[in-house]
C-alpha cells in the first residue's frame, strides 16, 4: 500500500492594536493565545474506501475527527464453545463462559402463545393453560392444561375444560392449593368474545369450577399476581375492548376467601397501561409492576409498587430497558424479580433482567438462546429454576408462528475453562485510521494464570465476512493482552468491515475468566470539514491585525481547487459576535488585512479533499494567535499656563504598559516638533512618569504627547492637540 507524506499545516494570526486615547478599562498583560490541534495523519485510503475526512468534531478549543466505539450491544456475541452469549454494553455482567440456558421440548405438536402458567407449590410443577397457535393463517385456540416437572423435563396432559381462551391472566393461590384463571377472549364460531368469568382448577382431584365473575366486566392486556399476604389476586390495568386507546389503571383484587372482587386504588391516568407484567414480592409484601405501553407505540420504563397495607402506589426507579408483552417472575429464596424477553418499539427481545425490589436496582443477566413475546416466565423455587414457556416466534398483528419448548435458566453452572467469543463484525465503510482495543476488568484473578483474556482483531473488505483474526503485529500467533488498551497498528488500514474475538483461559478448573466491556475505536473522515474557534477576549476596544502566517503541505499532483486548505478570520465589539464582522479569506502569508477593529476574534479553518482520488487530507495541526496590550498614557500637562521667554516650561505625563515594554518612542511634540521625554523609573506596569523643560518663544504654543511600546502607538489627546502655554511678550521687571 503506498502512502503519501502527511501533511503540515501551522496558522499564526498576528494582532496589534491601537487605542482610543485614555479610556476607562483595566489592561491585561498581553500573551500569545495558542489553540492546540489534533494532529491526524495518514489519512489514505484504498480501492472503495477514500481518504476523506468526516464530521470533524469542536471540543475544549480543538479539532478532533470522530471517533467512532463498537461495544458490545444485544446482538454482540455469537459463540463458539458455548451457546447464547450475549451481554449489553449498557449494563455488563460478568461473563461466564459457560451458557446457563438450556432448551427442552415442548408439550404436544403446536406451538403456543398469549398462555398462562404457575408454579404449582405443592406438587413442584408448571401449569400451562390456554394460548392460541396459528398455521397457514386459521387460528386455533387451546382449552388444555399441561403440568409441568422441570427435573424429569416430562409433561403429562390434565383434564381440559370447556373454556378455550387467550389473552387471560392465571395465578397460583397458595394457601387455596388451587389456579385461578381470569379475563382473556375466547373464540366461538367466526366471533370473539371478551371474558369476566373466573375459573378455578384443583390439582389435587384435576377439576375445574367456576367463581364469582368480575361485575366490572372482562379485560385483555392486564396483568395480574398473588397476594400471598391478604390471600388475594390482584389484576392491574389492561383494555376492557382490545384497543390500546382504552387501556387503564384500575387495580381490582379477588379474593377467593370470600369469592367475590373488590376495587382498589388505580394508577394515575398518565401511567395507565396494557401490556405490562407484573410479580408480588414476598419479602416486602408488595405488588411490582413493570412496563406495557398505552395509546401510542412507546413501550413504558417506568416500575410502580402497591402495597396493599397503605393501600396506595409508588413509582420506583425506571429499568434500564422499555417493554411490553414481556414476562416476569419472583425469586422467594434470593427475594429478586426476573424479567424475560417482550417486545421493544421495533423488534423481539431474548433479554433477562434480574430485579432487587430492596436495592431497587436491575442487573442484566445471560440472554436466552431466543428472542421471543407473550411467553410465560415462571420461577421454580424448589429447584431455583427460571423456566420460558412457548412464545412468539415472529412480530405482526396475529403472529403465525410460536415456539413450543421451554428454555430454561439456572444461576448456577459449571465452568468452562477456556474457550472464545467472536464479536458480528461491524460495518465501517470508510475508516481510515483504527484505534486502541481495550476491555475491562484490568485484572483477573491470579489462580486463572497469566493471560486469562486476549484478544485479536479480524478486517476485511465490505463484501467479506472478517476471519483473518490477528494481534498487534498482523499474526495469528500474537494477542491484545493489555486491557488498558493497545494500538491496533496499520494492519487493518481501509477495511470495510471490522470484528474482534476473545480468548479465555484459566489455570484454575473452578472459576471462568470475566470481562465487564469491550471498545473498539476507529476514526472516520469525510470529504470536508469546518473549524470555527470559540470566541476570545483581546481585552482591548480596538484591535488591529497585522499579518497572518500559516503552513500548509499539500500532497504532490493533486487538484489545488480540490485539495485546500482555507483560513478565514472575523471580529465584532460583542462576545456573542453579533454585528461581527464579514469572514475575510487570508492568504498564507498576509499583510493586507481588511478586517475592522473589534475587541472579540474568531477564526475558521475549512479543510477540503478531492473525493474523487485518494490522496492525503490536509489535516490542521495548530494555530497561534499573538497580540499585544496598548501602553496607556495619563496625566498629560504643563506646569504652567503662561510666562516668559526667561521661564523654564515642564510637561509631564504617565506611561503605563502592563507587559513592561520600555518605550521605543517617547515623544513631546511642541509646536509639531518632537522632543524625547525622560524618566528614572523602569517599571511601566505601574506608571511611569516623564518630563521635558524648555524655553518657549513668545506667542500661543501647542502640543500633544506621543509613545510608542514597539508595536502600537497611543497619543494624548487621541486626536487634536493640547493649547498653551503663552509667552508674554516682555520680560519680568528685576526686583531691586
Amino acid at each position: 500500500m503506498t502512502r503519501s507524506t502527511p501533511s503540515l499545516l501551522i496558522v499564526l494570526v498576528m494582532i496589534t492594536s491601537s487605542m482610543l486615547g485614555v479610556v476607562s478599562w483595566v489592561p491585561q498583560p498581553a500573551s500569545a493565545l495558542t489553540f492546540d490541534v489534533d494532529t491526524t495523519e495518514d489519512l489514505l485510503g484504498s480501492g472503495s474506501n477514500l481518504a476523506i475526512l468526516d464530521k470533524m468534531v469542536v471540543s475544549d478549543g480543538s479539532i478532533s475527527l470522530d471517533t467512532e466505539v463498537y461495544e458490545i450491544d444485544d446482538t454482540a456475541w455469537s459463540d463458539v464453545n458455548a451457546d447464547g452469549i450475549v451481554v449489553d454494553g449498557q449494563n455488563l455482567p460478568k461473563l461466564d463462559l459457560a451458557s446457563h440456558w438450556t432448551t427442552y421440548p415442548g408439550y404436544g405438536n403446536d406451538g403456543n402463545f398469549m398462555h398462562s402458567a404457575v408454579w404449582d407449590r405443592d406438587n413442584s410443577q408448571v401449569l400451562v393453560y390456554g394460548g392460541v397457535h396459528d398455521a397457514s393463517g386459521s387460528r386455533f385456540v387451546h382449552n388444555d392444561i399441561w403440568a409441568y416437572n422441570p427435573i424429569s423435563q416430562s409433561w403429562s396432559q390434565k383434564q381440559t375444560v370447556d373454556r378455550a381462551k387467550f389473552l387471560h391472566s392465571a395465578v397460583w393461590a397458595d394457601n387455596f392449593h388451587m389456579m385461578i384463571v381470569w379475563g382473556g377472549i375466547t373464540v366461538i364460531g367466526s366471533d370473539q368474545y371478551l371474558l369476566n368469568e373466573t375459573l378455578i382448577y384443583y390439582p389435587a382431584n384435576n377439576s375445574w369450577t367456576l367463581a364469582a365473575p368480575c361485575p366490572w366486566g372482562g379485560k385483555v392486556l392486564h396483568t395480574a399476581s398473588w397476594d400471598s399476604a391478604n390471600n388475594q389476586m390482584l389484576v392491574v390495568g389492561g383494555t376492557p375492548d382490545g384497543t390500546w386507546a382504552n387501556v387503564t389503571g384500575e387495580l381490582w383484587a379477588f379474593r377467593p376467601g370470600t369469592n367475590s372482587w373488590h376495587r382498589l386504588p388505580s394508577l394515575s391516568s398518565t401511567h395507565e397501561r396494557g401490556g405490562a407484567a407484573s410479580f408480588w414480592d414476598t419479602q416486602s409484601e408488595m405488588l411490582i409492576v413493570f412496563g406495557g405501553r398505552k395509546g401510542d407505540n412507546n413501550p413504558m420504563s417506568s416500575v410502580w409498587s402497591f402495597k396493599p397495607s397503605t393501600n396506595s402506589w409508588s413509582q420506583r426507579g425506571n429499568a434500564p430497558v422499555s417493554r411490553f408483552f414481556h414476562s416476569m417472575g419472583w425469586d422467594p429464596i434470593g427475594n429478586k424479580g426476573f424479567s424475560y424477553g417482550g417486545l421493544t418499539a421495533t423488534a423481539m427481545t431474548s433479554r433477562l433482567y434480574e430485579y432487587s425490589p430492596l436495592a431497587d436496582t436491575w442487573r442484566q443477566m445471560e440472554n436466552a438462546p431466543d428472542a421471543r413475546y407473550w411467553s410465560a416466565f415462571i420461577w421454580d423455587s424448589a429447584h431455583s429454576l427460571g423456566l420460558v414457556f412457548a412464545g412468539a416466534a415472529e412480530t405482526g398483528n396475529p403472529p403465525l408462528t410460536s415456539y413450543n419448548d421451554v428454555m430454561t435458566y439456572r444461576k448456577d453452572v459449571p465452568f468452562v475453562t477456556e474457550g472464545w467469543l467472536t464479536s458480528p463484525y461491524f460495518d465501517v465503510n470508510g475508516i481510515l485510521s483504527v484505534g486502541q482495543l481495550s476491555w475491562g476488568p484490568a485484572s483477573q484473578p491470579t489462580s486463572c494464570g497469566p493471560d486469562a483474556v486476549r484478544f485479536q482483531v479480524a478486517s476485511s473488505s465490505r463484501q467479506e465476512v472478517p476471519s483473518n483474526f490477528v494481534g498487534p503485529d498482523g499474526t495469528p500467533s500474537t494477542y491484545f493482552t493489555d486491557p488498558s488498551g493497545t494500538d491496533v497498528g496499520d494492519h487493518h488500514f481501509g477495511a470495510g468491515r471490522i470484528a474482534y474475538r476473545m480468548y479465555f483461559q484459566t489455570d484454575d478448573d473452578t472459576i471462568t475468566p470475566s470481562i465487564d466491556g469491550v471498545s473498539l475505536g476507529v476514526i472516520r473522515y469525510s470529504t470536508k470539514g469546518t473549524y470555527t474557534s470559540p470566541v476570545y477576549d483581546l481585552g482591548q476596544v480596538r484591535s488591529t491585525m497585522d499579518r497572518i502566517t500559516y503552513r500548509s503541505q499539500i500532497p504532490p499532483d493533486v487538484n489545488t481547487n480540490l485539495v485546500k486548505v482555507t483560513v478565514r478570520i472575523r471580529t465584532s465589539q460583542s462576545s456573542d459576535m453579533s454585528g461581527a464582522s464579514s469572514w475575510e479569506t487570508v492568504d498564507k502569508d498576509d499583510s493586507s488585512i481588511n478586517t475592522p477593529y473589534g475587541q472579540f476574534f474568531q477564526f475558521e479553518v475549512i479543510i477540503n479533499t478531492d473525493s474523487q482520488g485518494r490522496h492525503l487530507t490536509p489535516t490542521f495541526s495548530g494555530i497561534s494567535i499573538e497580540y499585544n496590550t496598548p501602553p496607556v498614557l495619563t496625566g498629560g500637562l504643563i506646569d504652567k499656563i503662561d510666562g516668559y521667554r526667561s521661564t523654564w516650561f515642564t510637561y509631564t505625563i504617565t506611561y503605563t504598559d502592563v507587559d513592561n515594554d520600555e518605550p521605543t518612542m517617547k515623544n513631546i511634540y511642541i509646536d509639531g516638533v518632537p522632543n524625547a521625554m525622560s524618566s528614572p523609573d523602569l517599571d511601566f506596569t505601574d506608571g511611569a512618569a516623564y518630563s521635558f523643560s524648555k524655553l518657549l518663544s513668545l506667542g500661543e504654543h501647542e502640543f500633544f504627547f506621543e509613545f510608542s511600546d514597539g508595536k502600537n502607538t497611543v497619543r494624548d489627546p487621541p486626536v487634536g492637540v493640547f493649547t498653551g502655554p503663552e509667552i508674554l511678550n516682555r520680560d519680568p521687571v528685576p526686583l531691586i
